[in-house]
């Protein structure tokens, strides 16, 4: 694993770490705060059901979101680079949500742009989640 990978491979777990500590637990503001600033000004997301989310859409969804899913857990798997060049990557990864008993993956594409603002270096610019079907 070469530094970018490491890198990127950082960036996505910790993330989805901070995520599930957010949705997961009584976590303090400070998770909230991580995870927004990771984010890009023109962030937005392809949600698993199609719709686009700004970052101030998810912004406002994550704040009534706190610890609304007690006990949750992100895993991430399967995570490949895409692409890299210049300020930009693009990135793959299975994600795991693990809540009540109840297992639900998606598969991810997101772009990462570099900014020596956050710990990482990378904030996430756009994500496109896919659920992956069960059974």
């Amino acid at each position: 694993m070469d530094a970018l990978d490491a890198r990127v491979a950082h960036a996505v777990e910790e993330m989805h770490a901070d995520l599930a500590l957010w949705l997961g637990t009584e976590a303090p503001p400070s998770v909230y705060q991580r995870i927004m600033h990771a984010q890009h000004p023109d962030f937005s997301m392809v949600g698993r059901d199609g719709d686009i989310v700004s970052r101030e859409e998810l912004g406002t969804e994550l704040t009534g979101a706190a610890n609304a899913l007690p006990g949750m857990t992100i895993d991430i798997e399967d995570l490949t680079i895409l692409a890299s060049g210049g300020d930009v990557v693009v990135v793959r990864f299975t994600e795991i949500h693990r809540h009540s008993g109840t297992e639900n993956r998606r598969r991810t594409t997101a772009t990462l742009t570099a900014d020596v603002s956050v710990e990482e270096g990378l904030r996430w610019l756009a994500v496109h989640e896919t659920a992956i079907a069960t059974g």
